[in-house]
């Protein structure tokens, strides 16, 4: 397993929310150095690895190989949805779960009552 390529996996994610490395570990309460430690060689810890496929909402599998392993495929929308959710900060996230429920537990109610 190339730990290099782990790195510029976080890299990329990073980048692709508008954030920088540091940023997004010191957000997971993680070192600064496990990118720098990657790049050396260095793999960190299967939970420190969870934390940051937790933040980047994509599995560890991803971060180990670039290869997403899903279930089901997302379409144009929901690709584009997730890209916007992974931007948010943790308390964007929340608001917006709370919005979604709300939405679709509505629906749910008006379905039940038809």
């Amino acid at each position: 397993m190339n730990t290099i390529e782990i790195a510029i996996r976080i890299n990329a994610l990073s980048k692709e929310i508008g954030s920088s490395v540091n940023k997004v570990l010191s957000e997971c309460s993680l070192s600064k150095s496990i990118v720098d430690n990657l790049k050396k060689g260095s793999m960190p810890t299967a939970d420190k690895l969870y934390t940051i496929a937790q933040y980047f909402n994509v599995s560890t599998d991803y971060l180990l190989t670039g290869v997403e392993h899903t279930s089901a495929q997302l379409s144009d929308d929901e690709k584009r949805m997730l890209e916007y959710y992974r931007r948010l900060d943790t308390l964007e996230k929340g608001e917006l779960l709370g919005e979604l429920k709300v939405k679709t537990s509505s629906r749910e109610s008006k379905q039940a009552d038809a």
